[in-house]
């Protein structure tokens, strides 16, 4: 189950955003704010109730709530500092790579704290899909990624497990098949290097060595 936050000040927008990642991205949950106050309340009940988000899609330039105008920094600083590895997507009408953009990416995302920033374009005519696209891709590459470091986190890999074909190992097996057409080069190499996979195949097969 993943756990995403939108935070858009154009309500057309933030709602279509919001039923489209629902629809489309398997197993999500997905909370929405229309300003930088709102955002930090949802943030500060996920504190409470010892949850996180992993992922954030954001506009670049969101109202405060208060009257002003902000750029995302405070939220994404606050995402960095009690969610680790989170994932976020900013999504904005400027201008393509503006040297705010640049500067924020440099400053916010540019260290461990958050693990990928993405960048869609609110005047690209595929939007919606590009952002689906973006969360998609980050959000099926940790989760497959983590669950590969927890399956084989003693090697080789134990015998008993592999033998009776756990839980585990079978819910591995379907999820990447599922999450496979959005997974990044760098996690279909992995999943490479512990099953036999064929690509060709439809959907593409996934075995254990």
């Amino acid at each position: 189950m993943f756990r995403i936050l939108v935070v858009e000040d154009a309500i057309e927008v933030l709602m279509t955003m919001r039923r489209r990642i629902s629809e489309e991205v398997i197993g999500s949950i997905v909370d929405t704010a229309e300003t930088v106050l709102e955002a930090r309340a949802l943030i500060d009940r996920m504190d409470i109730l010892q949850d996180r988000y992993d992922c954030a899609v954001l506009d670049f330039n969101l109202p405060f709530g208060d009257g002003s105008q902000s750029v995302d920094s405070s939220l994404c600083l606050r995402l960095g500092q009690g969610m680790k590895n989170i994932g976020v997507i900013h999504i904005t009408s400027q201008a393509q790579a503006s040297r705010s953009i640049l500067d924020h990416i440099r400053d916010y995302h540019l260290d461990p704290s958050v693990r990928a920033c993405g960048l869609v374009d609110k005047a690209d005519v595929n939007f919606y899909r590009r952002t689906c696209e973006e969360v998609r891709r980050f959000l099926y590459s940790r989760h497959l990624e983590d669950e590969l470091d927890r399956l084989f986190s003693t090697s080789p890999f134990p015998i008993e497990i592999a033998q009776s074909a756990t839980t585990d190992l079978q819910r591995f097996q379907r999820d990447a098949v599922q999450m496979w057409p959005d997974l990044p080069e760098i996690t279909r190499e992995r999943i490479n290097g512990r099953f036999e996979v064929d690509p060709k195949s439809t959907p593409v097969t996934i075995r254990l060595r």
